[in-house]
């Protein structure tokens, strides 16, 4: 025993001297096999020298302190913001996230309620699918959909849509993504009971290395599931896989997506965030597949929601705009891509601008 309690403190002086980690309270949860976020969560979220932040997660999954009606209230336009990581906030607070900014600056002149719908680590079929069963049942009369230049390659890895040859993109059955999401929420919910684990993943570099590890082995089981389940071989040149295949699949997705909110009786709008690669400059290996993924993206999102009378903003242009002249960065650098608070602070004036600028919103 001591011999083992000897290794771990050795362990973890080696791991946070010399390949720090992220540290997070447990929020990963599926529901259907769709990625969510475990219920009643308060806790830790930081990346050491970066950001130290707390994310309260809701009885309902969802980013807030605030537990929401199925029905808005009286007079009060209600808006679920979807997305990943962005939307959800990672490097903010729950009160700097870019739906609770918007929340507030809306407020200033009509009613409205934001609900935080994102969910870190998810595409647009994600997204999507995660409306359909969850977010759909609190009726929101407005539903921004968040995408950002990674979403098409979430959505080859998960396979929740399916491009079949002749271009029609469905969704594939919730019975077959549970039965394969099995396995990994059983492990998951048992380990997340184990005593004290909930306390080391918020303070153990060891503990947070070891659980990327689990994950990314379980990333490569999915993406091997999904390669199967859309009949896509895995095509040595990933660029055209990515034009030919994940840029349709994505825009067959926003399409279902539209159907979905438009049955529902709201109205969808489609905000695309750049990362920050393709705002800043940069050195890193992976800058210049985000910038032509960022190009590709935007592009078909503009075509896509011109043709089918969506509303749509491109945040690019104006987020470049704005990292020339801002006194304080607006991503993070130094060990993660997430915007900052200044930055998630932008993003919401524009989607506000958008929303108001169209019309949408009632007086209060």
């Amino acid at each position: 025993m001591l011999s083992i309690i000897l290794a771990f403190f050795v362990g973890e002086w080696l791991v946070r001297t010399f390949a720090p980690q992220q540290l997070s309270v447990p929020l990963g949860a599926t529901v259907d096999g769709i990625i969510s976020q475990r219920p009643n969560i308060h806790g830790r979220y930081a990346v050491p020298g970066v950001f130290d932040t707390t994310v309260t997660i809701n009885s309902q999954r969802l980013r807030s302190e605030t537990e929401y009606g199925f029905e808005p209230p009286a007079e009060v336009t209600r808006i679920a913001v979807l997305g990943d990581s962005f939307t959800f906030g990672i490097g903010a607070n729950d009160g700097e996230t870019y739906p609770a900014q918007l929340e507030r600056m809306l407020r200033e002149t009509v009613r409205v309620q934001v609900i935080n719908a994102g969910v870190g680590g998810t595409g647009t079929g994600e997204q999507a699918r995660r409306f359909d069963l969850l977010v759909k049942q609190f009726h929101p009369h407005i539903v921004v959909l968040t995408a950002i230049s990674n979403d098409v390659d979430d959505d080859l890895d998960r396979g929740l849509f399916v491009l079949s040859s002749s271009g029609e993109v469905r969704p594939r059955p919730l019975e077959e993504l549970a039965a394969a999401d099995r396995r990994a929420r059983t492990t998951r919910d048992i380990v997340g009971r184990l005593p004290g684990y909930s306390l080391l993943s918020q303070h153990s570099h060891l503990l947070n290395l070891t659980r990327d590890v689990i994950n990314a082995t379980v990333v490569g089981a999915r993406r091997a599931e999904a390669s199967r389940a859309a009949a896509v071989a895995q095509n040595p040149n990933l660029e055209q896989r990515y034009r030919s295949y994940g840029l349709p699949l994505m825009a067959g997705e926003v399409l279902w997506l539209k159907q979905k909110v438009q049955q529902s009786g709201a109205q969808l709008v489609v905000i695309f965030i750049p990362q920050r690669e393709a705002v800043y400059p940069s050195a890193a290996p992976w800058a210049k597949d985000v910038r032509w993924k960022t190009g590709a993206i935007a592009e078909l999102l503009q075509r896509v929601c011109s043709e089918n009378q969506i509303p749509f903003k491109d945040l690019t242009p104006r987020l470049r705009d704005l990292s020339r002249k801002a006194l304080q960065p607006l991503y993070y650098e130094d060990r993660d891509t997430h915007p900052a608070p200044t930055g998630y602070r932008a993003i919401a004036e524009e989607v506000a601008d958008l929303l108001l600028a169209r019309g949408s919103l009632q007086n209060g």
